[in-house]
């Protein structure tokens, strides 16, 4: 695996693309010491996550509230209910 800077990496960006697409190796870019990227070929294959598998990377995560649906519901029955004051009858 290949490290280098940003502003390596910034200066010689073609190049890197053609390291990465045709070598099939994987960058690391650098700022400060400190890795900040990872640059890598595509893989052949498509990634493809159904909804049930971003809910489940994301259960737990985040509390449901429990008043939300209702909160949801009253919100929109207040703009059905609404009337624009600027239209003139």
């Amino acid at each position: 695996m290949l490290t280098m800077t940003a502003t390596d990496a910034s200066r010689g960006f073609s190049a890197l693309l053609d390291r990465v697409e045709h070598g099939q190796e994987t960058v690391v870019i650098t700022r400060d010491g400190r890795e900040i990227a990872e640059i890598h070929p595509k893989s052949s294959q498509p990634r493809t996550h159904s909804w049930a598998d971003i809910g489940l990377r994301f259960q737990g995560l985040i509390p449901v509230d429990p008043q939300f649906g209702t909160d949801v519901l009253r919100a929109t029955d207040n703009l059905l209910d609404w009337e624009n004051p600027w239209v003139a009858d």
